[in-house]
């Protein structure tokens, strides 16, 4: 893909901000992870082994504010919430945006929209700085069922939220603008490519840019290879189909939903990423990496990052998730 110029509010610092926090030791997204509790389960879920299963010894709301701080300091702008579970579920979600603006942070959230959420609290996200990535696969009710074994009411709450969601967020809409406070992130399966023209006519009419990609294997499909094949990879391979892969490139209106200008991921490349306990990890997906870095109750953080971006591999384009994969 050539440049993207469509960028999610959050991570739309030009790219010598980014190299400049880097060389100084620092970063500029810290990407936190809330409660595990979410009403979804997702055959695809990364974390679904995890899901409300979180340690007694979560970081606290102090704790996490303090986290804030210190990120500040080492020059962050944004405050990413992608959530192991749910964000909005988060007894701390709420307390935690609000402190969030208040130091200065803009905040982007990943939501499926049928949480702890109504149109007051989509209010709250708007005036305390927050982009929304919604996860967005199909606008068919059977689909919410038989994929993310949601209650039947999640289906009519996430299109009332969503349409709450468009009246109070096109107050920021600028046509000549290219940075939004809103995207659709798709998760594109053989059962849902036919509604991919669905979802694009969806982002333009809700000034969304579209984010798909194609499903991944990580630890679910060895799982159960039969729904691998039919949803993934119809021989099974270890990788989404190529037909995936070339849907997704065609429609998307952005890199990734964490890209910035030049196609990096801006918290794999340029962010710190602490999990619900404090411990550090590559990044959000990459679960295999949690506490590698160590805990932020008993770290040095700029001995952190001189360590992370030691190991770091920056090129534009680049997934640690899915390496040999076009983007």
């Amino acid at each position: 893909m050539g440049k993207v110029k469509n960028l999610l509010r959050g991570y739309h610092y030009p790219i010598e901000v980014y190299s400049e926090n880097q060389r100084k030791g620092g970063f500029t997204q810290l990407s936190l992870d809330l409660s595990s509790k979410c009403n979804y389960r997702c055959d695809w879920c990364f974390n679904s082994d995890i899901l409300g299963k979180d340690s007694e010894d979560l970081l606290s709301l102090k704790e996490k504010k303090c986290l804030l701080e210190q990120s500040i300091k080492l020059g962050a702008k944004t405050l990413v919430i992608p959530g192991t579970g749910e964000p909005t579920l988060d007894k701390d979600f709420y307390p935690l945006i609000e402190y969030a603006h208040e130091l200065g942070l803009t905040t982007v959230v990943y939501s499926n929209l049928t949480g702890n959420l109504d149109k007051n609290l989509i209010k709250k996200l708007f005036e305390n700085d927050v982009s929304v990535g919604v996860k967005f696969d199909s606008n068919c009710s059977e689909y919410f069922e038989k994929r993310y074994h949601a209650n039947k009411k999640d289906f009519h709450k996430f299109f009332e939220n969503l349409q709450y969601l468009s009246e109070i967020y096109s107050q920021s809409y600028n046509p000549d603008r290219e940075v939004h406070r809103v995207a659709f992130n798709s998760v594109l399966t053989h059962e849902n490519k036919e509604s991919l023209s669905d979802l694009g006519s969806w982002g333009k009419g809700f000034w969304a840019p579209l984010f798909i990609r194609p499903v991944k294997p990580v630890t679910w499909a060895s799982k159960n290879p039969e729904l691998w094949k039919r949803l993934g990879n119809k021989t099974g391979g270890d990788f989404p189909d190529q037909e995936l892969v070339e849907l997704a490139e065609k429609h998307n209106t952005l890199f990734s939903p964490s890209s910035t200008l030049e196609n990096h991921c801006a918290i794999y490349s340029f962010g710190l990423t602490v999990k619900n306990n404090g411990d550090i990890q590559i990044c959000p997906d990459h679960h295999e990496s949690r506490g590698y870095f160590g805990n932020v109750r008993d770290v040095d953080l700029k001995e952190v990052m001189k360590k992370l971006n030691s190991q770091r591999k920056i090129q534009p384009g680049y997934c640690v998730m899915l390496p040999d994969v076009k983007h």
